[in-house]
C-alpha cells in the first residue's frame, strides 16, 4: 500500500530528526565584548571547528559578577557531543561569560520569554513606586538638610577636638594642653564659663597656666586684608617666636614688585577689576573659599587687587597697553628714517633721514644754526624730553631692555 509506505517513511524521518536534535547541544549567555574575538578563536581551536557560534552586541549593561557597567554581547554556541560541552563550558567561564539556560522546544522558549517580560514589568512597577516614595521623602526633608549638615559638622569638630584631650583615669576627667595668647586668657576663661553654664555641666572647667621650657609656636594676628600675604610669606618660611612679622612689609612690597614686573595698563586694569569684583562680592562667594582651585583666588583677592593697581601704575611708567607702546602723552621724542611725514624730523638740513638707520632726538638745530651762512644764531640748542614715563620710541630699538632696566 503506497499510503502506508509514505506514512512509515515520514515517521522514520521525524524520529531521525528528533534523535539529531538530542545529539546537538547548546550553551547560551553573555560575554564581555572585549573578550569576544579571543573567545571565538579559542572555541574554534578547542573543538577543531566542530561548533557554531552566533553572537550579537547588546550594548553596555550591568555585570552581576563585578557590579559595574560593561559592554557585552549575547551568544549561543551549538556543538555535538558531551566532551565538546565540557570544553565549551570551561571556555565560557574562563572568558568571564555568564551562562543562561535556554529550553530546547519553541513552546518552552516562548513561555520563558513571557515569564521574563512579566517579571520585567513587575520590577518596573516596583522601581517606579520606590522612586516616587523616595522622592516624596526627600522633598519632606530637603529643608532640614542644611541644619543637619551644620549639626554633623559641629559634632565632628567636637569629637575631633576631644580626641586631642588626655583622659585622667583617677579623676575621670579630660585634660587638654594648648598654647593661647597671654592677652586673651580672660576671654578664654569667660568663654569656658559661658560654655559650662550653657551645657548645664555640674563641674566647672578649670584653666591653669603651666610653666614650660618649650618654645611657644609663632602666632601672627591677621585680618582678611593680610591673610593672603601671610600665606605667601609662610610658604617661604615661618618666623620664630617673638620675631617681627615680615608680612607687615610684604603687604605692599609684594604687589608693588609684581607690578614692576607685570607693568601694563590694559592687563593691570583687568587684574584690578577682577580683584575688585572678588572683594565686592566676597560675602556671596564665601562658600567657595574651600574650593581647591577658586579658594586660592578668593583668599588672595586683596593681593590680586593691589597687584592690578600697581601693574597699572607701572604700565603708565612703561607707556604700554596690552604690550603695545602707547603715545597717550604725546608723540615720541625720537626721530627715525621711517618718519618721513614728520616735518620736525625732516627739518634736519644736510642729512637724508630716509637713509639713516639710527634714531635722533627732536631738537631745534635748524633755529640754532644758520646752515646757509654757516654760523650760529646764538639760540640755545635744546632737545625734547617725553613728558611722562618711558618714551614709546624705545619700543622698537635693540637696546630697549637695557634702557628700561
Amino acid at each position: 500500500d503506497d499510503t502506508g509506505d509514505m506514512a512509515g517513511l515520514m515517521d522514520d524521518a521525524e524520529g531521525q530528526s528528533k534523535q539529531g536534535r538530542k545529539m546537538l547541544g547548546h550553551i547560551s549567555g553573555c560575554i564581555p565584548f572585549a573578550n569576544l574575538k579571543d573567545f571565538a578563536l579559542t572555541l574554534f581551536r578547542a573543538t577543531r571547528g566542530n561548533m557554531l557560534l552566533k553572537h550579537e552586541e547588546i550594548g553596555v549593561i550591568l555585570d552581576p559578577s563585578k557590579s559595574e557597567m560593561v559592554q557585552k554581547s549575547v551568544f549561543i554556541v551549538f556543538f555535538s557531543g558531551e566532551r565538546s560541552k565540557v570544553k565549551v563550558d570551561k571556555i565560557v567561564d574562563s572568558y568571564g561569560g555568564t551562562k543562561y539556560a535556554l529550553p530546547d522546544s519553541q513552546q518552552e522558549q516562548q513561555a520563558l520569554l513571557a515569564n521574563v517580560d512579566e517579571r520585567l514589568r513587575d520590577l518596573k512597577i516596583v522601581i517606579d513606586k520606590t522612586d516616587d516614595y523616595r522622592r516624596g521623602k526627600l522633598e519632606q526633608v530637603v529643608d532640614s538638610v542644611p541644619f543637619w549638615t551644620t549639626h554633623v559638622q559641629k559634632e565632628k569638630a567636637v569629637y575631633h577636638t576631644l580626641n586631642k584631650f588626655n583622659y585622667d583615669v583617677t579623676h575621670k576627667c579630660l585634660i587638654a594642653e594648648a598654647w593661647a595668647p597671654t592677652a586673651e586668657m580672660d576671654q578664654i576663661r569667660e568663654a569656658l564659663r559661658r560654655g559650662t553654664a550653657k551645657s548645664g555641666a555640674s563641674v566647672q572647667t578649670v584653666v591653669n597656666i603651666v610653666d614650660t621650657h618649650e618654645t611657644p609656636p609663632t602666632f601672627f594676628r591677621n585680618s582678611k586684608y593680610t591673610k593672603g600675604t601671610q600665606a605667601i610669606v609662610d610658604a617661604y618660611g615661618m618666623a620664630k617666636y617673638q620675631e617681627f612679622n615680615p608680612a607687615f612689609f610684604s603687604v605692599i612690597t609684594f604687589p608693588f614688585l609684581f607690578g614692576v614686573m607685570f607693568g601694563d595698563i590694559g592687563h593691570g586694569i583687568m587684574m584690578a577689576m577682577g580683584g575688585a569684583l572678588l572683594c565686592v562680592y566676597e560675602g556671596k562667594l564665601a562658600h567657595l573659599a574651600n574650593d581647591e582651585m577658586f579658594g586660592t583666588l578668593y583668599k588672595g583677592r586683596y593681593n590680586i587687587f593691589l597687584m592690578g593697581v600697581f601693574a597699572t601704575y607701572a604700565g603708565f611708567i612703561y607707556n604700554e597697553v596690552f604690550a603695545v607702546p602707547s603715545e597717550m602723552f604725546g608723540s615720541t621724542s625720537w626721530c627715525s628714517g621711517e618718519m618721513t611725514d614728520d616735518p620736525q624730523c625732516m627739518s634736519y638740513p644736510g642729512t637724508s633721514p630716509a637713509n639713516m638707520t639710527q634714531k635722533w632726538l627732536r631738537n631745534n638745530i635748524a633755529q640754532a644754526w644758520d646752515f646757509e651762512k654757516g654760523m650760529t644764531t646764538k639760540e640755545e640748542v635744546t632737545w625734547e624730553v617725553y613728558p611722562f614715563g618711558t618714551d614709546p620710541g624705545f619700543a622698537h630699538t635693540a637696546n630697549k631692555l637695557n634702557s628700561v632696566n
